[in-house]
């Protein structure tokens, strides 16, 4: 078979830890509509690819490599992937480290300028400037935490988990599990030539030991959700766009018995049309499924679904919003369901993928199709 892309067919990446395997970054083609997966590449020796973005314009892969030190020195790495547009494959641009040990999450501004890290070990968030041909810059900056939170066995430091640019790029908020704050930073560059540094443009204090992890804001309406990992809820926010203020306004429980279960928080997603929010629950194991009603001011739970697997870390949505992967990093498998259009309610397409301890899924699509 041609390595060229069909056009019916999306490429899977999937980001897993190396405990167990030197297959760090798996490439998959997978047919939607047959729900079929070929393997067409794995890059290896890049130990724990544990979270994986894209550039904007989908021309490049961009990974964080979770260890304390990278060839020798303190801190773990960012990495920068050209992807071939005719087949998928990625080709290693460059590797930066990050100055802080831990990193557990990438992402880039909407213009494709900048990338921002969560160092989780190292309770700092990194900033790197994005090279005209995709390359990462050493470091520009480093912001670090201070502070703790009840839970002592997970909060006694700040644990940044991910930073997520609002849509207009002109703020990102960075997720500390360790502290219960969202750090809302903007970048600034004061003179020609001189690095581009973080500020620290406001806070916003979750209820302690939320333990918040990851967010998303919706596609078009003024609020934002954030996953709190350490007590199994979602809280809604208003999010003013012209101050880059984030104001809490309810939480939900991602349980249906909250009390009953041992259990954390991973993964946050929205559909396209902002209609159904999504979660993934570790130990309960199933995706909680929300309604997003009052035009994104109120969610509403509406149904709990079964992943097939132990330790849904991660998930995502096919790109047209009619299926959703599930990665279950302990029993090292990858989950198909349909989603239903009208009610987001999933149901098990019946097929499983065995991937050693895969934590995340992102479905590339060729932007020339």
């Amino acid at each position: 078979m041609s390595e060229a892309v069909r056009k019916q067919d999306l490429i899977l990446y999937v980001g897993c830890y190396t405990h167990e395997s030197r297959e760090g970054i798996q490439v998959y083609r997978f047919n939607p509509s047959e729900r079929t997966f070929q393997k067409i590449q794995s890059v290896e020796d890049l130990p724990n690819p544990s979270f994986l973005t894209f550039s904007a314009d989908g021309k490049r892969l961009y990974a964080v490599l979770e260890t304390e030190e990278s060839d020798g020195v303190p801190g773990g790495s960012a990495c920068a992937f050209a992807i071939d547009p005719a087949s998928g494959k990625l080709t290693l641009l460059n590797r930066e480290n990050t100055g802080a040990a831990g990193p557990c999450h990438i992402s880039l501004a909407p213009n494709g300028e900048y990338a921002y890290v969560a160092n989780y070990v190292g309770e700092a968030v990194s900033l790197f400037s994005v090279e005209q041909d995709g390359r990462l810059s050493p470091v520009c900056d480093i912001d670090k935490h201070e502070g703790s939170g009840p839970n002592q066995e997970r909060q006694g430091e700040p644990h940044p988990h991910s930073v997520t640019p609002d849509p207009s790029g002109r703020f990102a908020v960075n997720a500390d599990l360790g502290i219960d704050r969202l750090i809302i930073y903007r970048v600034e560059k004061t003179t020609e030539g001189e690095k581009p540094r973080l500020v620290r443009h406001g806070e916003t204090e979750l209820p302690p030991g939320d333990g918040p992890r990851h967010m998303v804001f919706h596609p078009t309406e003024p609020y934002a959700y954030v996953a709190n990992e350490l007590n199994s809820t979602v809280t809604v926010l208003a999010f003013d766009r012209a101050k880059g203020s984030l104001t809490p306004l309810a939480s939900v429980s991602t349980l249906p018995a909250p009390d009953r279960w041992n259990n954390t928080v991973a993964e946050i997603a929205i559909s396209a049309d902002g209609r159904f929010l999504y979660t993934s629950n570790r130990g309960h194991d199933s995706i909680a499924v929300f309604a997003v009603q009052e035009a994104g001011r109120r969610i509403e739970p509406a149904g709990h679904y079964s992943t097939g697997g132990s330790w849904p870390r991660h998930f995502t949505l096919t790109p047209d919003g009619s299926g959703l992967l599930v990665a279950n990093q302990f029993t090292g498998n990858i989950t198909v369901f349909r989603v239903d259009p009208d009610t987001g309610a999933l149901q098990d397409a019946g097929v499983s993928l065995s991937v050693s301890e895969p934590v995340c899924l992102r479905f590339w699509q060729n932007p020339a199709n």
